[in-house]
């Protein structure tokens, strides 16, 4: 699953030291000039997504046993994002912040086997 496939969370896990459900996609798209507008498309549509599985409950659900202090939507690149890109990402964590979340990224030109289900502690 990846940034593409807007209606599903492609990875989820928990980490006990910050107390936090991190929701994670994978955007293996180029930021090229001419399909800039389209990624924010996609992108935005996967965040709202996201938005929706947090504030309906459904993360809370996925760790019943466990305290939520935060939620981090963790967005793994492969290719890094421009000037706007990083504008965008600003933006979006301002209405991320209403729902008790922060929006991270990271750039990873190793390909996201690493990052894929290393969760151990699913709750």
């Amino acid at each position: 699953m990846t940034v593409l496939d807007k209606d599903v969370v492609d990875d989820i896990g928990y980490r006990d030291e910050e107390k936090a459900a991190y929701l994670i996609t994978y955007d293996h798209l180029m930021w090229h000039e001419d399909v800039e507008e389209e990624h924010f498309k996609i992108l935005q549509d996967k965040l709202n997504a996201y938005f929706i599985f947090i504030q309906t409950g459904q993360v809370d659900e996925q760790f019943p046993q466990k305290e939520i202090k935060e939620y981090v939507i963790l967005i793994c690149f492969l290719y890094p994002p421009t000037k706007y890109a990083k504008v965008f990402l600003r933006a979006a964590q301002k209405t991320a912040k209403k729902l008790n979340t922060k929006i991270r990224y990271l750039v990873t030109d190793e390909g996201f086997d690493k990052y894929r289900y290393n969760w151990k502690d699913n709750g």
